[in-house]
């Protein structure tokens, strides 16, 4: 944690996530917020199951919260999962 948090890359990341906290919690382009954070809660677990193999409760907390959220969007993330015909 220290090296991401020397770097400038820490400061994206965790800009990324406070500005998906805000879109989520405004209700706007909660897709986009909810696909970026999945990307996240993967990045927790993997932490979790490798480096750190600490009992943590917050990795499944927070994907608890996603999960609730991706129900409630789920109809926006349909068009991801539709097969598409090739381009002629």
């Amino acid at each position: 944690m220290t090296v991401m948090q020397a770097t400038p890359y820490g400061h994206v990341l965790y800009g990324l996530e406070i500005v998906c906290g805000i879109l989520l919690i405004a209700g706007v382009f909660v897709p986009v917020a909810l696909t970026i954070l999945a990307g996240y809660i993967f990045n927790i677990y993997m932490f979790r199951i490798f480096p750190d193999p600490s009992l943590s409760p917050w990795p499944v907390i927070v994907t608890v919260l996603w999960i609730f959220m991706f129900v409630r969007y789920r109809h926006a993330f349909r068009a991801l999962l539709l097969p598409r015909a090739p381009a002629p």
